[in-house]
């Protein structure tokens, strides 16, 4: 179907409505286009291109795989490393929460004062991170 040449008897031919959309006509002619192309080209021709889609389809899903399973491998070791750290949190945290006290030998209190990510937690990180935040001088960032 070509829009200038639609007429009541191709619609009919073609189990189209009489006053199809323009969405439909649209449709209709870019697939007359698409098929003219194709019987176009000789029948060898068509094959290596059906033959080269197919390979483009499989490599694509190999690829896929190939991407889901690396995320699978990603995901289990950040799971096995969670675990890990909870593990060592569990085991160690009363270590921590002592020589965030300031008790203990003084060497591995100022040693254990110096490495922020052993911070106990979350409350002292976030109050060390607003420190940092605030800006500096005596009126909060204002200039009188």
């Amino acid at each position: 179907i070509y829009v200038e040449e639609a007429s009541d008897e191709v619609f009919a031919r073609l189990g189209i409505s009489n006053d199809p959309d323009d969405a439909t006509l649209g449709f209709a002619e870019m697939m007359t286009i698409k098929l003219g192309e194709l019987i176009d080209q000789p029948r060898r021709l068509r094959i290596q291109a059906f033959e080269a889609q197919q390979r483009r389809k499989l490599q694509q899903e190999a690829d896929r795989e190939r991407k889901q399973a690396t995320m699978r491998q990603a995901m289990a070791k950040a799971s096995a490393l969670a675990s890990a750290n909870a593990k060592v949190h569990g085991a160690l945290g009363w270590l921590w929460q002592t020589l965030a006290g300031g008790e203990g030998e003084v060497s591995e209190v100022r040693r254990f004062k110096r490495k922020p990510e052993l911070a106990p937690s979350i409350h002292e990180r976030g109050a060390r991170k607003e420190r940092k935040q605030q800006p500096k001088g005596g009126m909060g960032g204002r200039h009188a």
